[in-house]
């Protein structure tokens, strides 16, 4: 064997070890558990008391729109609690008029966090629940499925909101700036609009 082929040969080589070191670092980072503690973001309001589960992403985006909805909520009325997705969230949610799940997405579904603390509540009682859910590409089939899951656990689904930082946000622009501002401002306006009606 050459050395320019014995060369090739370890390049490649080097080459798979990288990428699947890469490919394991994404998988950890987007399966792992961030647990914190239940954050009062608005104590004031007479709409109700809401909780917003979310997953962290990879990039500030999903923290972003999160943050604006759950602002867009407390600017309408709700009393706004925020926590991560992990075994720590509660799962009594008795004394909340609102879950509301948001996740970033990957492989078209929701973050594995996400997933499983929806898989750990054996019945959501007909407690209205939103999805926000943020993606590069399209959040449709994401939104499908956590819909499917939390319908198979008695939940209700109130709204469903998906926002894209590679696709545009809306057919026709009604919003100002780039891309990614216009979909925080459509997730801070869906917030402070979603109406929750009696079942």
């Amino acid at each position: 064997m050459s050395p320019t082929v014995r060369n090739l040969i370890w390049v490649a080589a080097a080459l798979m070890v990288s990428l699947l070191a890469g490919a394991a670092w994404v998988w950890w980072a987007t399966s792992r558990e961030v647990a914190t503690p239940v954050t009062a973001l608005s104590t004031a309001g007479t709409q109700g008391r809401a909780l917003l589960v979310y997953q962290p992403g990879l990039s500030d985006f999903p923290d972003r729109i999160t943050a604006a909805f759950a602002d867009g909520l407390a600017r309408s009325g709700w009393r706004v609690d925020r926590t991560t997705a992990s075994v720590q969230a509660p799962s009594d949610l008795g004394r909340y008029d609102l879950l509301v799940l948001a996740s970033p997405v990957y492989g078209n579904r929701a973050a594995v966090p996400l997933t499983a603390y929806v898989e750990r509540a054996h019945d959501f009682a007909g407690k209205p629940m939103a999805l926000v859910f943020t993606a590069a590409g399209d959040t449709g089939p994401a939104l499908d499925a956590s819909a499917h899951d939390v319908a198979a656990r008695h939940g209700r689904v109130v709204g469903r909101f998906g926002y894209t930082t590679q696709r545009p946000n809306e057919p026709v622009q009604t919003h100002a700036g780039s891309n990614i501002e216009r979909a925080i401002a459509m997730a801070r306006d869906a917030g402070a609009a979603l109406h929750v009606a009696a079942p």
